[in-house]
């Protein structure tokens, strides 16, 4: 009789213990420290002990893990605000960086042409320098019509309009 309930708590701790990994509801770390309790109040060789260790330290890791999850939830809400936070953060300070590269390539790029009528041939590679400098994938000046000058680096699709209607002013 009594192996018969160490085996049965056994089972129903191993079982429980895969309940609550597809469900997360603490009704089966308990189911399972019952069944643990079970099978440790019979445990009579190494084996069974060891066997008993396993299953509570699985029991004690799971409520441990219930316990984090259900404050996570409880707090998921000033948990989220501040993730959002670090990332705009984050985000924004990438971009002023995107931005404050792309304004040193504008400078340089108009020092080249600048008071020019006809553009030289190495103002091409300066741009490149630039280009390069910078950090920048792809960087042109165009006339006010909107033709390009002199330019580095690919641009894969059409210029925007809004862009080019700034030219013109």
């Amino acid at each position: 009789m009594t192996s018969r309930v160490a085996w049965v708590g056994g089972w129903a701790a191993g079982i429980a213990i895969a309940f609550w990994l597809t469900q997360l509801l603490a009704i089966w770390l308990l189911v399972a420290a019952v069944g643990a309790t079970a099978w440790s109040w019979f445990a009579r060789n190494w084996l069974a002990l060891a066997t008993a260790a396993v299953l509570w330290i699985t029991v004690g890791l799971g409520f441990a893990t219930q316990l984090r999850v259900t404050a996570l939830a409880r707090d998921w809400s000033n948990l989220r605000a501040e993730i959002e936070g670090d990332a705009a953060a984050r985000l924004n300070t990438a971009l002023d960086e995107v931005v404050g590269r792309a304004e040193q390539a504008v400078l340089g790029a108009s020092s080249i042409v600048r008071g020019r009528a006809v553009v030289p041939g190495s103002a091409f590679t300066r741009l490149r320098d630039v280009r390069d400098r910078t950090g920048i994938a792809a960087i042109a000046v165009l006339e006010r019509n909107g033709r390009p000058i002199v330019w580095s680096g690919e641009h894969r699709g059409t210029i925007p309009r809004t862009l080019l209607r700034s030219a013109e002013r």
